[in-house]
């Protein structure tokens, strides 16, 4: 089943969860030239991670010329992760790229996200904060026992030492398996 479509204007931008809007081209030549760490990435291989990718989502100036970029690797009902994010240069600086992020990470198919603390992109950490806020507590109790999970500054950090932001929380206790 596809994921729904989700479509919004944000100063004069379109951002779009339709896949057939996507120029391809575009996204992989900032990912394999621009990007750290997509460099290199070839265009198949980054066909095949859009094709596999459930949900993604593009940024069009007002010309229909893609600007931006995001993907969830989701199974569109318990769990996504985003990735591959991007607004070009010259777009920047307008909250585009939070907007793109904001319209994904609240999109009626994801219940729960992961989302890397490596992320560079201005706005992405602040806005995944921002959305903890939303986190039922006793999901989040429910969850810290089950899976031996300690917080730290609205951080998860794993026996293993890895960080990701609380977002990656279920939001109700219904989430919690």
């Amino acid at each position: 089943m596809p994921a729904a479509l989700v479509e919004l204007e944000h100063h004069g931008y379109r951002i779009s969860t339709d896949p057939a809007l996507l120029d391809r081209a575009v996204i992989h030549r900032y990912l394999s030239d621009e990007s750290y760490w997509a460099a290199g990435r070839s265009r198949e291989t980054s066909d095949q991670a859009i094709d596999h990718s459930h949900l993604v989502i593009g940024a069009y100036a007002p010309d229909g010329a893609q600007v931006g970029f995001a993907r969830m690797v989701t199974d569109l009902a318990t769990w996504a992760w985003l990735c591959d994010v991007f607004v070009l240069p010259e777009h920047q600086g307008g909250g585009l790229g939070t907007a793109m992020v904001g319209a994904i990470i609240e999109h009626p198919d994801v219940r729960r996200m992961l989302i890397d603390m490596k992320a560079k992109v201005e706005g992405i950490r602040a806005l995944c904060f921002k959305l903890t806020t939303h986190v039922d507590r006793e999901a989040l109790a429910k969850f810290k026992t089950v899976r031996g999970i300690r917080i730290e500054d609205d951080v998860l950090v794993t026996e293993a030492g890895h960080e990701v932001l609380t977002a990656a929380i279920p939001k109700t206790t219904a989430d919690v398996e």
